[in-house]
């Protein structure tokens, strides 16, 4: 089961400052194959666990078979990375953070068993499972373009 929490600021960001901006949220999964972004602070390795970065890191990883991942992980995840080789992947410390698949954020960084290991892939909260109750919750407005939120949304989803 995924769980949902969110971070409400003190004070209000302004976007093109500080490199905060908006990104569309998802409203339908991406296709299997799609070369998706992920971002983080997240430790590099399972064997580097101690070392964080000081700069924010990006990958690309591809979107997995669903049907092959919902037997892995609950409703409303995605999986991305390669299950055969592993390789990249997000890690610790990457929590909450997104999976851009052109240009739109399709997921938020959960869980998996360990980084990039064969077998196990990234998985990540649908953001358009959720689109809903995030429009409804936090406050995203919804224009004629589609709905807009944050980056920095900061919603934290974890696998309980």
């Amino acid at each position: 089961m995924l769980s949902c929490k969110h971070l409400q600021l003190s004070s209000s960001l302004t976007l093109g400052k500080n490199n905060v901006n908006s990104i569309r949220l998802g409203d339908f999964q991406p296709w299997e194959g799609t070369r998706c972004t992920i971002s983080g602070w997240g430790v590099m390795d399972n064997n580097n666990l101690g070392h964080i970065p000081l700069n924010l890191r990006f990958a690309n990883v591809n979107i997995t078979n669903q049907q092959n991942c919902s037997r892995l992980v609950p409703e409303g995840a995605i999986c991305a990375g390669d299950l055969r080789l592993g390789g990249v992947d997000s890690c610790q410390g990457d929590s909450g953070g997104p999976l851009v698949c052109n240009g739109v954020l399709s997921g938020l960084v959960s869980s998996g068993n360990g980084c990039g290991l064969p077998g196990n892939p990234g998985v990540y909260a649908s953001v358009s499972y959720y689109r809903d109750w995030i429009v409804r919750n936090h406050g995203v407005t919804v224009s004629p373009g589609g709905p807009w939120t944050i980056a920095i949304l900061m919603l934290v989803f974890k696998m309980l």
